[in-house]
Order: structure tokens, then sequence, then C-alpha cells
């Protein structure tokens, strides 16, 4: 069995617009579609039903409807992916005498890697974009059977990177095209990740407060995280979820009174406590790895140089309890 990606024309790109995530899916397919142009000049029209043409279907087991059906009716074999993280399987099948090729993934990141294989197949480098790796040009792209596969489980869980140090190199770029570090940088970062394989990031925070960049929506860029199944993690400097220079921002003339004035768990316990309290309520539902414990503002000490390893211990102690308190709640 063959599949015809692009001869006359592009094959399209099906994403079910009921899939629960259908808006990371979306997001990719679209990249995925560009790749093609890229190398065919012939871009996919993406659509969200299936039609009796040749198509790429993506979809998530467990969330997709097409996916349960063709496994029901044996077209398609997904038990390559029971009690598997981060898997996906391409497999060609007919569909009322149309090609389908179709990518099934354990969870939403892995039907994106899937798509993103694809990209890989057809000479496209995750390094497109930010080390301008041309692709060599194709004017049509059959696959045969070969193109089949079943992605290995990753044997490392958390796979990522942190952008620290980042002015003035990156930083000037970002100013210079994107205005700021807000969610069209991001996608373009989250895109590398993803086409790396990776799965989970640190964010800047010499001057970026992740959770306040979004250019229309402050949160936009959690949300494009959180869409394509990306874990966000944050320094050590940045407990709960909040960014290093979200503090500078929020914080009170007086302590103990709404955030309060101190970095310090000693002098502004009830403030800080508040500040990560609504920090957890705002970041609830999206993706995160949340970092816990407390070091003083500018690598500061706290209780100052006359204080005891065991009185910083237990001033340690009680900030990572009441965070975890926090967190429970």
């Amino acid at each position: 069995m063959t599949f015809t990606l692009v001869k006359e024309n592009a094959a399209q790109i099906c994403i079910d617009n009921h899939a629960a995530d259908y808006k990371g899916l979306l997001h990719v397919a679209k990249i995925l579609a560009g790749d093609i142009l890229t190398v065919t000049g012939k871009e996919p029209e993406i659509v969200e039903q299936l039609q009796n043409v040749p198509q790429i279907v993506a979809a998530t087991k467990g969330t997709s409807d097409i996916l349960a059906k063709w496994e029901e009716e044996k077209k398609i074999d997904l038990s390559a992916l029971e009690g598997k993280r981060e898997v996906f399987t391409v497999q060609l099948i007919e569909e009322d005498g149309a090609e389908k090729l179709v990518i099934a993934g354990t969870e939403t990141i892995a039907t994106l890697y899937g798509l993103y294989y694809i990209s890989e197949k057809i000479g496209v480098s995750p390094w497109v974009y930010w080390a301008d790796v041309v692709p060599a040009k194709k004017e049509e792209i059959v696959f045969d059977e070969s193109i089949c596969t079943v992605s290995k489980e990753p044997s490392v869980r958390y796979r990522g990177f942190f952008m620290n140090d980042e002015w003035p190199s990156l930083g000037n770029f970002v100013m210079n095209t994107f205005g700021d570090f807000n969610e069209f940088f991001y996608e373009k970062v989250f895109d590398l990740l993803l086409r790396l394989k990776g799965n989970y990031f640190w964010p800047a925070m010499w001057s970026a407060s992740l959770p306040l960049d979004g250019s229309e929506d402050p949160l936009a860029i959690l949300k494009l995280g959180t869409e394509l199944g990306i874990t966000i993690g944050q320094s050590h400097h940045e407990p709960l979820t909040r960014a290093s220079e979200e503090w500078d921002k929020v914080k009170t003339d007086t302590n103990n009174v709404g955030y309060g004035k101190d970095w310090n768990y000693y002098t502004n316990k009830e403030g800080l406590y508040r500040y990560w309290e609504d920090g957890m309520k705002r970041d609830k539902d999206f993706k995160h790895m949340i970092t816990i414990g407390m070091r003083g503002e500018r690598d500061t000490m706290m209780l100052g140089e006359n204080s005891t390893i065991q009185e910083n211990v237990e001033l340690l102690r009680e900030i990572i309890t009441d965070q975890n308190k926090i967190i429970k709640e």
C-alpha cells in the first residue's frame, strides 16, 4: 500500500474538531502544512471531517471517535500504544477507496510527534527556523509502507531546556523580531522543542514573566504550551508558578499587606503566602511542574549573617511545608 502526499495536489490533513485536543493538533497541522508547502510548493488543505480523498488523519487514542471506529473495524491496530506514554504509530489504510495515512498517539504530545515525523520524512530539519536549514525541493512525495512505524517510548521522562541568561543576544533578537517574549516568540521555541522530541521547558526569566507576557491575553503562552502537551517548569527562584520578575510588578509598600514589600518569608510571611496562593489559583489548569523552596532576593540571605544553620533550616522547612499546603488546597 502507498500514500500519495503530493503529486498534482497535496493530500488533505484531517483534524477532528470534536477532539479534546483539537487546538493543539490544529496548531501543529498548520506547521506541517507549511513544511509541505516549503518542500513542494503545494499546501495541504486542513479539514475537520473525513472525505473521500487522500488524507493525513491525526488523532489521539481515547479522544477520537474516528480512531475508535477504525479500531473496532480492525482497520488499524493500536495495541502497541497500550500502557505506553508519548508513543505514536503511523499506519496506512484505505477508507472507501481513499488512501489514509493515520497518526495515532497515546496523548496529545505523542500525536504531535507523529505529525512532526512526517515533516522529518520529507526532509525538514528541526532547525528549519532557528538555523535557517533550507530543505531540498521535491515535486512529488509518495510514501510506501516503510513510513509505517511505532515510535519508541522515551527513556527519559522530562526532556527540554532552560532559557537562561537570555540577554543580550537572544533578548535583542526577540525584541527586534517579535517585540517581546510573547506567544509569537514562544511558538517558535515550542516548535523546536517538539521537533526535537522535547516535552519540558523553563522560560526566559531575566526580564520576562511568562504568565504575564502574552500580547493579547497575558496567559497566552501558558495556554499554548498546555494545548501542545508541554510541561512548563520555572527556575529555582520562581516557586509556585510565579515568575521572578513578576514580584516587582505586584509587591506593595508594607509587609503582610497585600503581597507585602520584602521577598523574605521571615518578615513577609502572610504577603508571600497570598502571592503564591494566587499564583496557584491562576495557573491550576495549566500543565506545570511546580518549583518549591525559596532563596533570598538576588542571592541574598533572609535571616542575616548572624543566623545559625538550624535557624535557616527551620525557616526553609516552614516555607516548603506551607507551599505544599497551598499546592494540595
